[in-house]
């Protein structure tokens, strides 16, 4: 069984580095890179998606709907590790 990754929409959004940190894992050096996806409200978001943007992978850990008003959604993602 194969499993691929297939693209469930394209979207305006703002993407917000917030840290990055480097730490040794398996003998090798990894970096990570915390960061914070501001859009609109879209149903369907979950954890289990990731975000491509401007050649990288992010890996949602997080979504945040402020105020519950369906308006935004502020997805935390990291990226740089577990990018597969």
């Amino acid at each position: 069984m194969t499993y691929s990754w297939e693209t469930e929409a394209i979207v305006w959004a703002a993407v917000e580095p917030l840290q990055g940190r480097e730490f040794f894992a398996a003998a090798s050096i990894q970096s990570e890179t915390t960061t914070r996806i501001r859009m609109r409200y879209r149903p369907g978001i979950d954890t289990a998606m990731r975000i491509a943007f401007d050649g990288s992978i992010y890996n949602i850990t997080s979504i945040i709907e402020p105020q519950k008003r369906r308006r935004e959604l502020q997805l935390m993602c990291q990226s740089g590790v577990d990018d597969g």
